[in-house]
């Protein structure tokens, strides 16, 4: 998706930026994870059996993500989406 906004808005100066977090512990997480019958452990051991840096992140290193994203700094990146994970995916 961010590719095909990013063709279409780059010609309007705009750059299309995403992020793809993992499970972060928030309050609406542990509703639905509690929705599902999972407790809080089941769902963090998960986490942690599959992540490199062997931690859960709070939501502010999302947020932390997100405001670099936002900033200038990244001003040549677009159509990009930066895994927020702790190296799940690798």
């Amino acid at each position: 998706m961010t590719k095909q906004m990013a063709l279409e808005f780059a010609p309007l100066g705009v750059r299309l930026r995403g992020v793809a977090p993992t499970f972060v512990p928030t309050e609406g997480n542990m509703a639905a994870a509690a929705a599902r019958s999972l407790n809080e452990e089941s769902d963090a051991a998960a986490v942690l059996t599959n992540s490199l840096i062997a931690r859960m992140g709070p939501p502010d290193d999302i947020g932390r993500v997100v405001l670099f994203y936002a900033s200038d700094s990244p001003s040549f990146i677009t159509d990009s989406t930066r895994l927020a994970d702790a190296g799940q995916m690798i």
